[in-house]
């Protein structure tokens, strides 16, 4: 994707981030085609960074955006930019009962592979994931595969595909390679509804 076709308003350090990360491109070009993100309807976004002041407008300007911050300490200075209704700070690792089928949509973009967690609280984390979705809605989980296999506590990234696809129903599923043919990161559309698998590899 060629760094003139981001919108003419990002310049500087905003357009070279969306221009050189991969899995944002994807993020910003085809979740929105593949995910509903209708108006009104209440999404929730795993992860907060400075940058996730601009995913409100690429989903959809008139949906409910929840941010949920994973760190473990809280960001104030990012809470007071970022462009979103609700601001949640979660630890996602233990057992929680807040916000059950809460959202249409739950994006976890990368989390479970950049987080040096363990099997069990990957476990955890899949659980809240599954019991904060609605009967009828559906959560994007990105594996960053190369990342995740220089993790300590786990990094086995095949297992933790297992691990999603025991929980929910796998809509559909890309594999995006890098430039040597290598696996660098899948995403899988999950529901708790069964439906047929679409792979794609990108």
């Amino acid at each position: 994707m060629k760094t003139k076709s981001l919108p003419k308003t990002w310049n500087g350090d905003v357009r070279n981030f969306w221009s050189t990360h991969s899995d944002r491109l994807y993020q910003f070009y085809v979740l929105p085609k593949i995910v509903p993100f209708g108006a009104g309807k209440k999404v929730l976004e795993i992860g907060a960074e400075y940058y996730s002041r601009y995913i409100k407008p690429i989903y959809n300007s008139s949906c409910s955006l929840s941010l949920l911050d994973i760190k473990p300490y809280s960001h104030p200075d990012i809470k007071n930019v970022l462009n979103v209704d609700r601001f949640i700070h979660l630890d996602m690792t233990v057992a929680i009962a807040d916000y059950a089928e809460e959202f249409d949509i739950i994006i976890s973009f990368g989390v479970l592979s950049h987080y040096n967690f363990s099997e069990l609280q990957c476990e955890l984390y899949l659980d809240n994931l599954l019991q904060m979705l609605k009967p009828c809605g559906m959560c994007a989980i990105k594996i960053d595969v190369q990342i995740m296999e220089k993790l300590e506590k786990f990094s086995n990234w095949e297992k933790l595909l297992l691990m999603i696809k025991e929980r929910f129903s796998i809509q559909a599923s890309d594999t995006l390679y890098d430039s040597m043919g290598l696996k660098q990161f899948i995403i899988t559309y999950c529901s708790k509804e069964k439906t047929d698998v679409v792979d794609r590899n990108i």
